[in-house]
């Protein structure tokens, strides 16, 4: 018994798309690294300084504790610390771009923070309500996609 050309063409199709298929589905591709438990603790717990430093310059406006002279150890220690603290850890891991760049994201914002700081003496109330937007937004970001990983829904995963 012969087949057709038309058959046999058929036949290889299916039996190709059969194969991609098995291949496919037994095989898993992470364009994201896994969730990290000790990563977002580090992350919660610099949020929580940060938080923490705002409200101490709003309530301080004016005050001596208020002067960017006299907060120099958040902008030259406690920042720079931290923000090397969680780079080391997300470069621990593989596929982990997307975290390095949020990190370093927030990082820009605190540079923007001391600026102007710096530049009016104290962190005014114009000030505060744009660098908290951006350092939140940070902090959002890295957070949710750290939730992600947790849930097990990181991009292409």
């Amino acid at each position: 018994m012969r087949i057709r050309s038309g058959n046999r063409a058929a036949a290889w199709w299916l039996t190709g798309l059969l194969l991609l298929t098995l291949a496919a589905g037994g095989c898993a591709v992470k364009f994201v690294s896994d969730y990290d438990p000790v990563f977002d603790k580090q992350l919660a717990g610099f949020q929580k300084q940060v938080v923490g430093f705002m409200v101490d310059m709003s309530l301080a406006r004016g005050q001596p504790a208020g002067l960017y002279k006299n907060n120099l150890d958040f902008y030259q220690k406690t920042v720079p610390v931290q923000i090397e603290i969680l780079l080391f850890r997300a470069r621990l891991q593989a596929n982990n771009q997307e975290t390095i760049t949020m990190i370093e994201k927030l990082d820009r914002n605190f540079k923007i923070m001391a600026k102007l700081h710096k530049l009016h003496r104290y962190l005014t109330a114009g000030d505060l309500k744009m660098v908290s937007s951006g350092i939140n937004t940070s902090f959002r970001a890295l957070m949710l996609f750290e939730m992600d990983k947790k849930r097990g829904r990181g991009i292409g995963k």
